[in-house]
């Protein structure tokens, strides 16, 4: 018995005795914003707006769909995009339609250089004016990411014999449509 008892002793010494313990320092990586999974797009969207024109009451119409049959649109940071197209459609009181015509961005191709076109959409258009030459509408051809400010702004004009001409806008001549 007494032979285990300084055997018993050095091992409750052992036990014990405080260890040095080393400070370890642990890298965490910084976290990476995620990609989005899959090929991302614009929300579709309906609008309608009235409006009053060389006398007339007219209800313009904005349809924005995803057109899955265009060239997908990189962003330049690997994010994927379907392109959209945007119906637009004025409708006389009557309900009769005046003007119909779907928009994509490659009505605007000649305001743009190519590799500007890959890495926009058709955007929106909305009323931009209303003056008695001209139903003015302003379209937005841009990067589909919202926060980016790669953008160009495109007016559409549409005589009252229903023809159009496209230039591009200077928002400063904006003329406010009352709803």
């Amino acid at each position: 018995m007494t032979l285990w008892l300084p055997v018993i002793a050095l091992a409750m010494l052992a036990a014990c005795s405080k260890k040095e313990v080393k400070q370890a320092r642990m890298v965490v990586p910084k976290p990476q914003d995620e990609l989005p999974v899959g090929i991302q797009h614009l929300e579709e969207q309906v609008l309608s707006q009235a409006v009053d024109w060389q006398g007339k009451s007219y209800v313009v119409n904005f349809s924005r769909q995803i057109d899955r049959d265009k060239p997908l649109i990189d962003d330049g940071e690997g994010v994927k995009y379907y392109d959209n197209s945007i119906t637009v459609r004025v409708d006389r009181q009557d309900g009769s339609t005046f003007f119909t015509h779907t928009y994509t961005k490659n009505d605007f191709a000649r305001f743009a250089d190519a590799d500007a076109m890959k890495r926009r959409t058709l955007y929106n258009i909305s009323v931009f004016g209303v003056k008695p030459e001209a139903l003015s509408l302003l379209a937005c051809v841009s990067a589909p990411d919202e926060s980016s400010d790669d953008f160009q702004l495109l007016e559409v004009r549409i005589s009252p014999d229903g023809s159009t001409s496209v230039r591009e806008a200077t928002v400063l001549e904006r003329e406010v449509v009352e709803e």
